[in-house]
């Protein structure tokens, strides 16, 4: 293989190292998409199922405590009186008036009836009591008995604090509330077939859910509109979990407590008649949030795929370009070898002769002496060029110069170029109203490097002019044209590039290095100007440096 596509196969190599593992990596991502759709099902169900054992747990928990079973209806069977002595001296005390020494009697004492005596003993007292606070604290002693009291009690206690305009304490509000529920648990207890741990029955029109404790026996007893008031309590956090379309529906032995019914379920947990259900509740909104993963996850891999992309496309150009530039310091160290051998070898020569006095006696004495100092000039120039790249120092400071010393000088060094090539060579530089400000050092060098450009293209006998003068008020320009073949217009933007130059090596007749116009480039840059190349109106090139007067 030949050394130009040694570059070629190293882009190639290095390449496969990135599009081989994107391949595989491509088909595996094309694989979990593909798989996707089942994965997030799987995790959908998987969550659905965690959320409504969750929800089934709060719901269960949320009823009430356990209570055991009633085997009687103590509020309506009072029991017989007690035979202690106790009770007969309470009783003898009750039926001489003495009331308040009734109060400390213990609540088991009982009257003939078997009612508590000291509830009949503060009843008593409460309908001549007048005092509000001594009136709630008999109020106090009322309530306090669960057992054995009738409402008639409560409603006696309630009609005397309605006639001395007094609001009735919460005890008796409560305990009228406890001894209904005793009177509803009683009821639908009664006839109850405690094998089945889950009923509902009604009371007063009201459904209850009746539960028997699996292990302990127990029961719990709750109203229908409180079981409802659990399930909705249940369901606020977990249903914010869900994905959509999905809805809850929560059951008690077939009867529906929250959510939706009748839909088809897609995750179920049940226990001992308790159900919580993950319906399928809007299956449009369902089917559309899939389609939105689907397609984050295709956008994902697009962008990625993208990037990788762009990613190789963008190290391959850099690559390609470091081969490039590689390539060029090759032939630049070739050309700067050959440049700085020919003067050297020629210089060489022509000290030899004056010194063995050959050009003495040959007659060109000074001829030898004038090549031996273009020839070093011409060196000199090469050297300043190379160092000026390789030093990449900036500008000088800005000082106002003379543009027509500054271009004389130049024009001094490169006449006896233009005489020796036999090519025309004209000035003009026109009055400029305010010296401009600038590197005068570096726009010197780039005038040489523009010259010697020039000349090394023009043919013997063609042209080359440079020009001088004031745009508007705030620049000015220098150019240089040349009746040489001219720069194809596409390489134009890329003559100013170090170390390239026009053309094949191999067949390549101009002597240089590529970096005399790379150097007027960076020049005209640190100046905050432009140069711009163009073709000549009699054919040729034609190069405008234009510079801000104070840069």
């Amino acid at each position: 293989m030949t050394p130009a596509s040694s570059p070629l196969r190293r882009f190639i190599l290095h390449s496969l190292w990135v599009v081989l593992p994107f391949c595989a990596l491509l088909a595996l991502t094309w694989n979990a998409w593909r798989s996707d759709a089942e994965t997030r099902k799987n995790r959908t169900l998987e969550s659905a199922s965690q959320l409504a054992a969750r929800t089934m747990e709060e719901f269960y928990a949320n009823l009430g405590p356990w209570s055991p079973i009633l085997e009687t209806d103590r509020t309506a069977i009072p029991p017989l009186p007690d035979a202690d002595p106790k009770a007969v001296e309470a009783l003898k005390r009750y039926e001489a008036g003495d009331f308040e020494g009734v109060l400390g009697s213990p609540e088991s004492l009982r009257s003939p009836a078997g009612l508590p005596l000291r509830s009949l003993a503060a009843l008593r007292l409460l309908r001549k009591e007048t005092d509000p606070t001594r009136l709630a604290e008999l109020a106090e002693v009322l309530a306090s008995s669960m057992d054995f009291v009738t409402p008639l009690f409560l409603d006696e206690a309630e009609k005397r604090f309605t006639e001395m305009a007094l609001t009735p304490p919460p005890s008796l509000a409560d305990w009228r509330g406890r001894w209904q529920r005793r009177q509803a648990e009683f009821s639908l207890l009664t006839g109850l077939d405690e094998s089945r741990p889950l009923t509902w029955k009604p009371h007063a029109g009201v459904d209850h859910l009746i539960e028997i404790h699996p292990s302990s026996g127990e029961c719990r007893i709750t109203a229908a509109a409180d079981v409802r008031l659990a399930a909705e309590k249940a369901l606020q956090i977990p249903v914010l979990n869900l994905a959509e379309g999905l809805a809850f529906h929560l059951s008690i032995a077939g009867k529906t407590m929250a959510g939706p019914s009748g839909l088809t379920p897609i995750s179920t947990r049940e226990h001992h008649g308790w159900k919580a259900e993950v319906v399928l509740a809007d299956a449009n909104a369902y089917d559309r949030s899939e389609t939105r993963t689907r397609n984050f996850i295709t956008a994902v891999i697009s962008v990625a795929g993208i990037a990788a992309m762009f990613g190789l496309f963008q190290s391959g150009r850099a690559y390609l370009r470091a081969v490039e530039f590689a390539r060029r310091q090759s032939e630049f160290m070739a050309a700067v070898s050959h440049e700085m051998r020919t003067p050297l070898t020629a210089m060489g020569l022509l000290a030899e002769n004056l010194e063995s006095g050959a050009a003495e006696r040959a007659g060109k004495r000074d001829e030898h002496a004038r090549m031996i100092r273009e020839e070093s000039a011409r060196l000199g120039t090469l050297i300043d060029n190379v160092l000026a790249f390789t030093r990449d120092k900036p500008s000088e400071a800005h000082e106002a110069f003379d543009v027509h010393a500054m271009i004389a000088d130049a024009v001094s060094l490169i006449r006896p170029l233009a005489e020796r090539k036999q090519i025309a060579f004209a000035v003009d530089v026109a009055e400029f109203p305010a010296s401009p400000h600038g590197d005068a050092a570096a726009l010197r060098r780039v005038l040489l490097n523009l010259f010697d450009n020039a000349f090394k293209h023009t043919p013997a006998g063609g042209t080359v002019s440079c020009a001088a003068r004031p745009v508007g008020e705030n620049h000015w320009c220098i150019q240089v044209t040349d009746s040489g073949p001219g720069i194809p217009a596409h390489e134009r933007s890329r003559i100013f590039e170090a170390f390239y130059r026009i053309g094949d090596e191999l067949r390549r007749t101009t002597p240089g290095t590529g970096l005399g116009l790379a150097l007027v480039k960076r020049s005209a840059d640190a100046h905050g100007g432009r140069i711009e190349v163009a073709d000549a109106p009699g054919g040729g090139s034609c190069f405008t440096l234009t510079l801000p007067i104070q840069p």
